[in-house]
């Protein structure tokens, strides 16, 4: 049974063997040198230090246009070159192995899939919390110390009223809890008021 659902394979040929291997193309699906030169510029290196990057086989690739021979490994006079992609050694075996008895990878955050926000998620963020201040700017002014504030949209959830709140710091609160949303988004708009009343009644006290 698979554990290890992915690998990652890096080919590294340098500047020189990427301007052979595309002069192998037809004439009209060739790069420019340029353009070559500014892919190899972008390249991100894939590093196994990184979890998420483990395991990485790196396949030399070169302009060796001919299979390998183990008698040749001795002859000093032969180019020894790494071998073009037609007979570059794959890592098929390791490959396998690791797909099929690798360890399983733990989801962290660095890992895990963001959930994608709706498409009017920041309109609906602003919005929510905006209104919910303004309830609770309203409803305050006749408040009582212990009284639950009914927020709607909220699902039920209430704000503890203490005491009166200034604008202000209701306004630091809420431009935390937008920050802070931005960051870990959800996927659910309707979700948003009942967050932000539980994200008050954690910090007005």
């Amino acid at each position: 049974m698979s554990k290890t659902t992915f690998c990652v394979i890096q080919c590294t040929p340098t500047k020189e063997t990427c301007e052979w291997l595309n002069q192998q193309k037809p004439e009209g699906s060739q790069y420019s040198s340029a353009q070559i030169s500014q892919l190899l510029q972008r390249y991100e290196v894939p590093d196994s230090k990184f979890r998420w990057e483990k395991p990485l086989f790196e396949i030399k690739v070169g302009r060796a246009d001919r299979p390998c021979n183990e008698n040749d490994l001795d002859d000093m006079s032969l180019d020894l070159e790494h071998l073009s992609p037609r007979f570059a050694n794959i890592f098929d075996k390791e490959i396998v192995d690791w797909i099929c008895n690798g360890t399983e990878l733990t989801e962290n955050q660095s890992t895990q899939v963001v959930p994608l926000a709706p498409t009017n998620f920041l309109h609906e963020l602003d919005r929510s919390t905006q209104d919910t201040i303004t309830v609770l700017l309203n409803a305050q002014r006749t408040a009582v110390r212990g009284q639950k504030i009914v927020i709607p949209g909220a699902g039920g959830s209430t704000v503890n009223f203490s005491k009166p709140r200034t604008v202000q710091e209701l306004n630091r609160l809420r431009h935390q809890f937008v920050s802070m949303s931005k960051k870990n988004p959800t996927a659910d708009n309707t979700k948003i008021v009942t967050m932000f009343v539980d994200f008050l009644n954690s910090n007005l006290r």
